[in-house]
């Protein structure tokens, strides 16, 4: 595969993921004042089905928050998290993936 081919998947593998952005409708729950939800599961060019994570809580300054792609596990963009949660929500996601994905 070249470098284009693969920038071409990138690209629309972003595109896919910016779809699935705000369908977070199944919530999972509050803790310490972070609410967390996830999409249902979609189908990407790959074949592979992926849920859409999301996790945000008030700031001062509006919301922070982190996406994250299931079921690598990948954060896809975070603001406002320290390390140590991002961390805590990576091993979160981990330890309850099976139930997630069904």
């Amino acid at each position: 595969m070249n470098f284009e081919s693969l920038e071409l998947k990138r690209d629309m593998f972003a595109i896919d993921i910016a779809n699935m952005q705000g369908l977070c409708k199944n919530f999972l729950g509050t803790y310490k004042n972070i609410d967390m939800g996830h999409s249902d599961k979609k189908i990407t060019l790959d074949g592979k089905e992926h849920v859409f994570f999301r996790a945000e809580r008030p700031s001062e300054i509006g919301y922070d928050f982190v996406e994250v792609i299931l079921p690598e596990n990948q954060i896809y963009m975070a603001f406002g998290f320290s390390d140590s949660e991002l961390l805590w929500i990576q091993d979160y996601l981990r330890t309850n993936l099976d139930k997630i994905m069904q």
